[in-house]
Parts: C-alpha cells; sequence; structure tokens
C-alpha cells in the first residue's frame, strides 16, 4: 500500500476512478436493461417467466460464497449436501469471485436432461477443460466435440475387446497373489499397516500392466514409486485450483511458482514415465513384428490377452478407430488415472464402513461360504469374474458404498448456448453447471429419509432377493447419458473380484479412531492412511 499512495492519491488517479465507475455504470445499465428486456423461451418457442434460482443466504457482494467453501473446504462435499437440502434439491447458484457462476444440481430429473436430452447443450465445456488439461491432456475426460466422439469410439472398442478383458483378469490374478504374500506377512508379524495404500498399489499397478503391456512389482512397497506420488499429488493441486479465482492460478503457472510449479514436476515425472514405457513398448512389438515374430500371448486358460498398446497397435492402420498417436499418452495415462481412483477408494470405504456395519461383513463371508463352498480353507482359490455373479448381497454391498462415496463426487458442465431446464430454469449461455453426486446420494427426498444410511439392502427386491436396477440419473456414481463412465463394468468388475477374494481369507480390524474424513482431491479418497490389523477370515 506505501507504494501505491502516491498514485492513490494523485490527480491521474482520480480521473481514472471516474472514467472506470462511468464504464462500470455502463455495463451494469445494459446488463439489467438486456436481461429484463430479453424473451426467455422454452424448447418450443413459448415465452416464460424464469423461476428465480436459490443463492445461499450468506452470500456477499464480490466475494460471493469464497468464504464459506474456505470455512467448510475440509468437509465441502457435506457443505453442498446441506445446501441441497435447504433449497429441496432445487437447483441454486454458487460464486466464487474470478469464476463464472455455477448453477447447482442435484435432483435425478435435471440430471437427465443434462446428460441424456440435452447433451449437445451442456459439454464439458471451456472453463473445465482448461482447468485440468494439466493433468488430464487431450483425453477422453477432458474433451469435447469431434476429439472426445473419435476417443469415445475409440475407448468402446478397447474395452468391449475380449482380449483386454481377458489380460485384466490375468493382471488381476498375478497381483492378488502379491497382495497375499504381503498380508500373510504382515499378519504374521502383528503389524498394522495402511489398507488404502495398498489398494492404490494394487490398482495402480493392474491398470498400467493392462494399459502399457508390461509387469511390475510395487504392490506392499514400503516406499513408493515416484508415479505413485505424481499421481497422488496433481489431483489434489488440481482440486486447489477450482477454489480461486482462474487468473490467479494462470499467474502462477506462468510464473512457475507454487502450487503451479509442484503441479507441473508431478505431472512431468507421471507422463515422461508413460511416454518411456510406451516407447519401449511400441518398439519391441514393431521389432517382433520386422523379425516375423508371434506377438500375441496367452493367459492361464489359454484365451489370447492384449494390452492398450496391442490394441492400439493391431488398429493403427484403421481409419475408423479415432486415436492418432499423438493422443496415445494421453488416453493412457486418464485411463488408469481414473481406473485406479474408481476401485482403490471404492474398496477402500467399503473396508472401512464394515468396521461399524459388523453384520454386514458376516453376511458377505457367508454368502461366499454358502454359494461358493468349494473355495472354503482353499490356501489357493482364487474368486474370479464367472464365480461373483451369484454374490448378489456383494453386488448390493458395492452399489451402496459407490453410491455413499462416488469416485467423481461432482461434475462440471457447461451451457454452449441460451437453455431451459426444468420448463422454467434458464440457464444462459457461458454459465457452469455442476451436478453433485455426493449430495444427490444423501438426499432424503431422492433416497428416502434413510438416505445416509449404509443399507446394501436397499439394492435388494424384498420378494425375488436380486438386485434391482436403478437409473444412473438416480444413481449418477458413473456419470448417464453419452458420457456415462466407459470404463464402469471394467471398475465393477475388479470390485466384486477384490473384494470378495479378500473377504474370503481376511477380517481387517480397522483402526477405531479413525473418522472417516475424505481428503482434498478430484476423487473421493480418505484423508487419513486407513490403518488396519489383518485377521484370518477363519477367526471372526
Amino acid at each position: 500500500m506505501l507504494v501505491l499512495k502516491p498514485f492513490l492519491e494523485g490527480d491521474t488517479f482520480k480521473s481514472s476512478a471516474v472514467v472506470l465507475g462511468g464504464a462500470l455504470a455502463v455495463l451494469v445499465l445494459v446488463n439489467v436493461i438486456s436481461r429484463k428486456t430479453k424473451v426467455i423461451t422454452d424448447k418450443n418457442g413459448k415465452p416464460i417467466k424464469p423461476r428465480k434460482l436459490h443463492r445461499p443466504k450468506n452470500t456477499l457482494p464480490f466475494l460471493g460464497n469464497l468464504p464459506e467453501i474456505r470455512a467448510n473446504s475440509h468437509r465441502i462435499h457435506d457443505f453442498f449436501t446441506d445446501m441441497c437440502n435447504e433449497f429441496q434439491n432445487e437447483p441454486w447458484v454458487m460464486k466464487i469471485p474470478g469464476q463464472p457462476e455455477v448453477l447447482c444440481v442435484s435432483s435425478p430429473d435435471l440430471i437427465e436432461e443434462l446428460t441424456t436430452t440435452q447433451f449437445d447443450n451442456f459439454p464439458k465445456g471451456e472453463y473445465l477443460i482448461d482447468l485440468v488439461k494439466d493433468l488430464l491432456g487431450n483425453g477422453l475426460i477432458s474433451s469435447d466435440g469431434e476429439r472426445w466422439y473419435h476417443q469415445r469410439k475409440t475407448a468402446v472398442k478397447f474395452f468391449s475387446a475380449k482380449s483386454l478383458r481377458a489380460f485384466m483378469m490375468q493382471s488381476m490374478k498375478k497381483n492378488m497373489q502379491q497382495m497375499y504374500v504381503y498380508l500373510d506377512q504382515v499378519m504374521a508379524d502383528n503389524k498394522s499397516f495402511d489398507l488404502q495404500k495398498l489398494l492404490h498399489q494394487f490398482t495402480l499397478q493392474t491398470f498400467l500392466e493392462m494399459g502399457l503391456g508390461v509387469e511390475l512389482d510395487w504392490i506392499g512397497a514400503e516406499t513408493s514409486h515416484p508415479i505413485e506420488e505424481a499421481a497422488d499429488i496433481a489431483p489434489t493441486l488440481i482440486v486447489r485450483r477450482s477454489r480461486m479465482p482462474r487468473f490467479m492460478w494462470k499467474i502462477k503457472r506462468w510464473l512457475n511458482i507454487g502450487s503451479e510449479r509442484e503441479l507441473r514436476q508431478s505431472m512431468d515425472v507421471l507422463l515422461d514415465w508413460v511416454r518411456d514405457i510406451i516407447h519401449q513398448s511400441l518398439e519391441n512389438l514393431a521389432k517382433k513384428q520386422d523379425e516375423g515374430k508371434q506377438t500375441a500371448r496367452t493367459g492361464d486358460d489359454g484365451e489370447e490377452i492384449k494390452s492398450v498398446i496391442e490394441l492400439y497397435v493391431e488398429n493403427s492402420r484403421d481409419d475408423v478407430v479415432g486415436l492418432r498417436s499423438e493422443d496415445l499418452v494421453d488416453f493412457i495415462h486418464t485411463f488408469v488415472l481414473a481406473a485406479r481412483d474408481t476401485t482403490a477408494v471404492s474398496l477402500s470405504w467399503l473396508f472401512f464402513t464394515l468396521r461399524d456395519h459388523p453384520h454386514v461383513e458376516e453376511k458377505l463371508r457367508k454368502e461366499i461360504i454358502t454359494k461358493l463352498p468349494q473355495f472354503v480353507g482353499d490356501k489357493n482359490a482364487y474368486i474370479t469374474t464367472d464365480h461373483v455373479r451369484s454374490l448378489t448381497y456383494l453386488e448390493a454391498t458395492i452399489r451402496e458404498i459407490i453410491r455413499l462415496y462416488p469416485a467423481a463426487p461432482s461434475t462440471r458442465k457447461m451451457a454452449v448456448r441460451d437453455s431451459v431446464i426444468g420448463s422454467d430454469i434458464f440457464v444462459p449461455k457461458g454459465m457452469n453447471v455442476v451436478l453433485m453426486a455426493y449430495a444427490m446420494a444423501r438426499s432424503p427426498r431422492v433416497w428416502g429419509p434413510d438416505a445416509h444410511e449404509f443399507k446394501p439392502e436397499r439394492w435388494l427386491d424384498p420378494v425375488t432377493g436380486e438386485v434391482t436396477a436403478v437409473s444412473t440419473n438416480k444413481w449418477f456414481s458413473f456419470h448417464s447419458g453419452p458420457r456415462v463412465c466407459i470404463g464402469m463394468n471394467l471398475a465393477l468388475m475388479e470390485l466384486r473380484v477384490v473384494a470378495a477374494n479378500l473377504l474370503m481369507r481376511y477380517h481387517f480390524e480397522v483402526d477405531p479412531t479413525l473418522t472417516g474424513q475424505y481428503g482434498l482431491a478430484l476423487a473421493l479418497p480418505m484423508k487419513d492412511p486407513l490403518l488396519v490389523e489383518v485377521r484370518p477370515a477363519s477367526t471372526v
């Protein structure tokens, strides 16, 4: 302030202030007049009176909702849940200085409009893509339009390949064996350990192997691999970006300081490693082809297995596949980060929640013993995807965990043209919309008065005992519409198999002092280490 004082007290400043003030007044007046004179119509062209949107009562001039958001940063998703419940799941507006206003949505009917019936009006949008591009590049999650369409087409082709699923099954089985070795050792030593870290190691290793066609040995390692640390740090720094004015993080990025410097360093570590492995894999495959050697591999059951890299090479001459060579790094690292968070986070919340619901764990284990008796007491047993299909209570439990703890607690979109949703809610072009999965999962108006409770039974038909189907507009944990998570089935498959095998062999004594606080990230990880001691399941 001392440096600015001569300028602030001078005639130049006073004249500039008058001009600036006059210009702002004119802009405000024009904006008010344009709003009042603009006729809002529905999709049929019929004039409507737009609904007045809710705003939190503590919204401040200029600062908007920033003070409240900062004060509730440790429980931000519960703060949003409180707001959604206060406004009875009707849309409300949130404002952070330096960012576009955000319309917050938490009802299935509006979710359906935004993700399906008016899909073309609400892409990811320039703001979100700009926010996450340094993390996800031009990958499937962070693209729109033709680029998104072609990458989606590629992903569908790859993920539907039997050979890729077979590769995943092979990798999971190998990595489960590695996890058994580690768990048996810590059990023998009577040591506590961080189960969330172990699950992150398992899922990261599995999906990197599946994507890159390599074999890794990270599970149970005391020291994290540098890319494990990078995969933890980078998403957290993107969330920090989202809570500050846009110009501020852009200046920090330009100056390469603070959190932006840390983000760049983390991404350099992650992407350099992925690029090196991709380069080596492509060279090895090309060499085998040049030498006329067979590149195909088979799993334990004799079925052909192929990684994403191998599928890419196989389809590289296919004009319709839509994945260009420069997109391969973005495709793989986006796939790995998203899959790692979805499965590891969900499994962590599952075993934490079972601490307070021992009757659910008992029912899960009883179902395994009853329906899969051939595996009981067999140390070499491995429950496969075919076996878990019969475990309906396990399926209900997994769906309930994913409901309460969605890996993506919120999703952002942007209106690319003036739109009307819900018959009278006007969304002007350029407005951002946040679809709040976490808040909707805890809404009594959506899930009933016990919405906040962990109850796997809500997923079971009381007559047949089978798992009931629920619309993805309501169970929004994997998004819905054309952008529904393309890896949903793979993620659910891994969750079923890992949970069933661990429950069959082990019981985890979770630290009773853990509160279950979530951390700051794009996904919903536990903030603190999930400290557990492991016991044989048979002794429980």
